[in-house]
């Protein structure tokens, strides 16, 4: 009844939303925590972790109107296996490119 904005319906939204707010954010702050560790073990510049992530957001946001495109028009299980199969490649190429990933490929450390 106030001019505040702040109801039980907007409580419960928030309630709901705030759970995903957390996920979206801690997934960035993760990258910037485990950036220097990466670096090291991978005989790379910290600025090159930093750059990978940077260059991922650019590409995710470039292709995302197309997937919600497909997603909106087939549904979103073909996307899934599809997007896998478009990313083995490039991982199997950079593994080949950085000789200290063989560790991690294997298991190892």
């Amino acid at each position: 009844m106030g001019g505040s904005g702040f109801n039980r319906h907007s409580a419960g939204k928030w309630v709901r939303f705030q759970p995903a707010l957390t996920r979206y954010a801690s997934s960035f702050y993760l990258p910037a925590i485990l950036a220097v560790p990466m670096a090291r073990d991978l005989a790379l510049p910290s600025w090159a972790i930093f750059a990978g992530l940077s260059a991922a957001l650019l590409i995710a946001g470039a292709l995302a109107p197309m997937a919600g495109r497909l997603v909106g028009a087939h549904g979103g299980r073909p996307l899934l296996p599809t997007s896998s199969l478009g990313y083995s490649p490039l991982a199997w190429h950079f593994l080949r490119l950085q000789p200290a990933l063989g560790a991690w490929r294997l298991g190892g450390s």
